[in-house]
Formats: structure tokens, C-alpha cells, sequence
């Protein structure tokens, strides 16, 4: 196996592969589908009632065990169990036997338990935990300062998150159903993922009566619109292991027209074979650029307060970018899928990218940096 930066790799083996699915949800009609998340787009799409499922809303993903568990909507008589998302097939592994509605599950590597959010008829949210060795399913208790809480996932330290109709997003407690709000965002997020790698919440919720697909950093907070969702979406998680590796920003980049500063990003696993995509954001639609690379972060001054944040820079690759999106200032988003060839092994890089915008002080702008950490 040969050792090569990932500019080098981009040289010579610039594929863009197909999308990868990056996530579940449920729509209102039971239809189950793969989501690719770069796009907002369904990838793959089928019938959960094909296989006896009945009134479900609540899903989560094992990376484990590699199964897709879902707990049925309502009544005594729901079921919890294993949903095959290839077939439809559906395994019930017990009765809940409790009243309410299951509107909520999430799978807890740290404790190898599923914890289930419940709604009763009173208006109450309740925490359960379900043990899928013992097939033990325990109630844990009231979320009494929550009670619209409606989406939860667990961090990659094996921390419960919840979030809220009013906007809420906090902690629970997995001993207790204790809550501690911690952010107030503008936005619903009605169902979510969190990714383990970078504690990156991803989620279906809406801002009025809009269906959007989100990415939030809960404690910044800071949220982006990933795509459009379908009316009627239900429970949705990632497909997410622990990724090798990943991406961090550093440094300024210098405003364009409008004075909206583009921001570069980098989403996926960072390993050989691996899909990534390269992500800028809060662009001028229609301007023209480029990313370039080095072996790390610099501070080179460009002129009128942009810095090139590259050290030493690479003279080449040079990747191409066109910033496409709908009319107004800051909308403007460019989105990069890169195959990493199967006999790479990556060494330290950063990027940058430079746009090409007539309306800015010195005719172009500019992004963060993003440095790739190795595990």
C-alpha cells in the first residue's frame, strides 16, 4: 500500500462515486426510506406494512449488530423489534404493555440498551429502556420539564439528548428522565441523529410550516438546511459508526458580496475507500473558484482582510468549484464528493477555498481553512 496525501489522491483518482445512504426515517404513509443527506434526496424507498408493521414512528439504527429497530405507535399491544430495510421484514421481539404512544428510541452503545421516549393520553413524555439480550423492557421515568419532548438520540460518550416542540434541546438523565435545557433554537427538530465523530446533530424537523432536513451544532447553537423533506415525516436516525479520522476548521475566511463569509466543510470518513464530501457554504450564487491544498495551516495576507490560510501551498491539485443556489446574498452552497481510492493511506493536509466575486472589496473571497486529523 502506498502513502499519499489526499490532494494527491484527488490528482489522480477523482471519482465521483454514487451518494451513500447516511440515514433512516419513516414518512407518514409507513414508507421506510434511505436518505442521502448531501442531497436531501431518498435513495431507496419501501413498505414497512409489506411485513406486518403497523403504526410506527419510532426508529434506530444498531451499528453493532447492523439492524434497524423500531418500537410500533400506539396501544398496549405494541410491538418492539427488528425491521429488515432491504425486505420489509419485520421480527417482533416483545409487547410493550403500556399505554401511550412510542414516538422516539434511540440505541446506546456505552450500555448495549435501546432508551424509548413514550407520549400518554395526558400529555406526559415518559423515558423507558429496552435490553435486547435480556428482551427486558423497564420504565425509567417522567421528563416532567419536557413533556413536547419528540426527538433523541445518544453522543458517542454515551450521553441521552433530547429535543423539543418549542424548540428545546437538552440533556436527559438515563438513570432519573432529569432534563437540563441547555439551548433554545429557532427551529423544530421533530426527530434526529447524533453523529459519534463529531457530535453533529442531524434531523428532520421544520421552520413554519416547512419540512426541512437539518445539520445543528446544539451548543454553538448553529444550524444549516440540508435539503427539503417529505410532508408527513417521522422517525429518522443515522447510519453511523465511528468514522477514521475527520475534519477540523481553523482560521477566517473574508466576506464576499454582501458581506456573507463562504464556509468550508468536510462530511464523511476519512479513510481509504471512503466517500467525503466537500461543502461550502454561505457563497454569491453563481461565482466561480477553486480549493486549494497544503501541508498545513499558514497565515500568508492576501490584501484587504483575506488570508491565505495554506503552509506550505501545494502548486497543484487545484479543484475546480461553481457556487450554484436559488437568488438572495449568502445562499450560494457547492457540494464535492470524493472517492478516496482503496490503496491510499493519508498523510496531514489542509484546504482552503478562494471564489472569484466581483461584488467583494478585492474581487474575490474567501473560506476557512480545514485541516484533516489522522486517528
Amino acid at each position: 500500500m502506498r502513502r499519499i496525501g489526499l490532494a494527491l489522491a484527488i490528482a489522480s483518482s477523482l471519482a465521483l462515486a454514487q451518494a451513500q445512504d447516511q440515514a433512516f426515517q419513516f414518512e407518514s404513509d409507513l414508507r421506510l426510506l434511505s436518505v442521502d443527506l448531501t442531497t436531501g434526496s431518498a435513495v431507496s424507498s419501501i413498505n414497512a406494512r409489506l411485513g406486518g408493521l403497523q403504526h410506527c414512528r419510532a426508529l434506530t439504527w444498531n451499528d453493532e449488530a447492523q439492524q434497524l429497530w423500531v418500537a410500533e405507535f400506539d396501544a398496549t399491544n405494541a410491538r418492539i423489534g427488528i425491521l429488515d430495510p432491504a425486505t420489509a421484514a419485520f421480527t417482533p421481539r416483545r409487547l410493550t404493555g403500556v399505554a401511550g404512544s412510542w414516538v422516539g428510541m434511540s440505541w446506546d452503545h456505552t450500555t448495549q440498551r435501546i432508551y424509548l421516549l413514550r407520549h400518554s393520553s395526558g400529555g406526559q413524555s415518559f423515558l423507558h429502556s429496552f435490553q435486547p439480550a435480556s428482551n427486558v423492557l423497564q420504565s425509567i421515568g417522567e421528563l416532567r420539564q419536557e413533556p413536547s419532548t419528540v426527538g433523541m438520540d445518544v453522543d458517542g460518550s454515551g450521553t441521552l439528548w433530547g429535543t423539543s416542540l418549542a424548540g428545546h434541546v437538552f440533556t436527559i438523565d438515563k438513570a432519573t428522565g432529569d432534563t437540563t435545557r441547555l439551548q433554545t433554537l429557532p427551529i423544530t427538530l421533530a426527530s434526529f441523529g447524533i453523529h459519534r465523530a463529531t457530535g453533529k446533530f442531524y434531523g428532520v424537523g421544520g421552520i413554519g410550516p416547512s419540512s426541512l432536513y437539518f445539520e445543528v451544532e446544539p451548543l454553538v447553537p448553529r444550524w444549516r438546511i440540508l435539503g427539503s423533506a417529505g410532508a408527513g415525516t417521522g422517525g429518522f436516525d443515522l447510519v453511523d459508526g465511528t468514522c477514521p479520522g475527520g475534519f477540523q476548521s481553523y482560521g477566517s475566511g473574508c466576506p464576499g458580496y454582501g458581506s456573507f463569509v463562504p464556509e468550508l466543510q468536510g462530511e464523511g470518513c476519512l479513510g481509504a475507500g471512503f466517500l467525503i464530501h466537500l461543502r461550502i457554504t454561505r457563497a454569491r450564487a453563481g461565482t466561480t473558484g477553486a480549493i486549494l491544498f497544503g501541508a498545513g495551516p499558514g497565515a500568508l495576507p492576501l490584501g484587504n482582510g483575506c488570508t491565505l490560510l495554506l503552509a506550505p501551498l501545494f502548486p497543484a491539485p487545484v479543484l475546480p468549484v461553481q457556487v450554484i443556489g436559488p437568488g438572495g446574498l449568502g445562499n450560494g452552497y457547492a457540494v464535492l464528493p470524493i472517492q478516496i481510492p482503496s490503496e491510499v493511506v493519508l498523510g496531514p493536509l489542509a484546504m482552503q477555498a478562494l471564489l472569484l466575486d466581483a461584488g467583494a472589496p478585492g474581487g474575490f473571497s474567501n473560506t476557512n481553512g480545514l485541516a484533516i486529523l489522522m486517528p
